[in-house]
């Protein structure tokens, strides 16, 4: 089961306990949006800048000539990222819960999570509340805009509808944009839409389509998105206008739970990725997405043993195959929550797992993992 199958069946969950199901799925999606966005956007300007002239997304000046192999500059030359997806979402655990009110933070994780990560993911009706607690704790945000842009079927809005919906986060995107170093698309997206009927190439057109119009207003942010394991098993086309690529979720048998190895996904993503940046001389990047949570199936002992052996294979795995690939690191989960077949243990609950968390995130935001 994917992540995304996770949070969904944990809201459908939430929704069957008394949550208002308008009220708890606007958190993942777009298809009320509007209207969390006009709640979230008070004291927005009644005036909206016009978007940046899409002439600016011009090449690397320092990239080699068009047949020359593109190799991206190594990660680690630059700030890198370390924060739990998830990790600010409306309705995915406890500490999120939908309904402060507009301009007031929710009560959430990102208090604890500044102590073990250095990026907060922001899925939110109370965008602006959450950016400027994430300015309170001295962290930074990726921000996933997929709501303002699809319906609970994963169908990409009219036109008038998401422009509407996106451009009233934007003077609060621009409030605090030295806070938001990256945006995040629709979560495994050839998953989710092609089983709503979406084909292949509908699907990649709609997330271009929307990577297209956040760039016109903000085209010096990275777009970021995770895949599903079978999405990269099957060699789904990356999308052309993003920047940050992920796959769901690493073993310490280095096999996924699908039987596919995690070496060969990730060459495969390294290729595809190096392949668009050989078009347009753009520098993309890995993100890597361990598994630091566990079903309460697995027993407190058992989960706990498994992650903690998994971490250490992790961090090899990024040092030895990866590590100038790699800005970020995207660990599925910190706070846990029900499923609606089983509670799902998150990191923050056993104390050996959190210990290792933090030497996992300062040895990658140091380049320093031991040989």
């Amino acid at each position: 089961m994917t992540k995304w199958q996770h949070i969904m069946a944990s809201i459908q969950v939430q929704t069957q306990k008394g949550f208002s199901k308008s009220k708890v799925f606007i958190g993942l999606l777009g298809s009320v949006a509007l209207s969390l966005c006009i709640g979230a956007c008070k004291g927005t300007p009644s005036e909206t800048p016009s978007p940046a002239n899409n002439t600016a997304n011009g090449a690397n000046p320092d990239a080699p000539e068009p047949g020359i192999a593109y190799v991206s500059p190594p990660a680690y030359g630059m700030e890198r990222y370390f924060g739990f997806f998830a990790g600010s979402m409306d309705s995915v655990g406890t500490g999120n819960a939908p309904d402060a009110g507009p301009g007031k933070p929710n009560p959430d994780y990102i208090p604890e999570l500044s102590q073990v990560s250095n990026i907060i993911h922001i899925d939110s009706g109370n965008l602006e509340a959450k950016l400027v607690e994430c300015e309170q704790y001295n962290v930074k945000a990726i921000v996933s805009v997929s709501r303002y842009f699809f319906d609970g079927n994963f169908a990409l809005l009219p036109e008038a509808t998401y422009r509407q919906n996106f451009d009233q986060i934007v003077p609060i995107i621009q409030r605090h944009r030295a806070t938001v170093v990256a945006f995040y698309g629709l979560d495994e997206a050839y998953t989710n839409g092609m089983s709503k009927g979406q084909s292949e190439s509908e699907v990649k057109l709609n997330q271009e389509t929307m990577g297209a119009y956040v760039k016109s207003w903000f085209n010096d942010v990275p777009l970021a998105v995770i895949f599903a394991v079978p999405e990269v098993e099957q060699h789904r086309p990356l999308f052309n206008n993003f920047d940050w690529f992920g796959v769901d979720c690493y073993n310490r048998n280095m096999v996924t739970s699908e039987g596919v190895s995690v070496l060969s996904l990730i060459q495969t993503l390294k290729d595809e990725k190096d392949k668009l940046s050989n078009i347009d001389h753009k520098p993309r990047y890995l993100i890597s997405v361990p598994n630091v949570g566990f079903p309460s199936s697995q027993g407190m002992g058992g989960g706990t043993k498994g992650v903690l052996a998994d971490m250490p294979v992790y961090q090899n795995i990024i040092r030895d195959q990866m590590d100038a690939d790699t800005i970020m690191v995207m660990p599925f989960l910190w706070q846990s929550f029900d499923n609606g077949r089983d509670n799902w243990i998150g990191a923050r609950e056993v104390p050996a797992i959190v210990d290792m968390v933090k030497t996992f995130y300062i040895n990658f935001i140091a380049n320093s993992f031991p040989k």
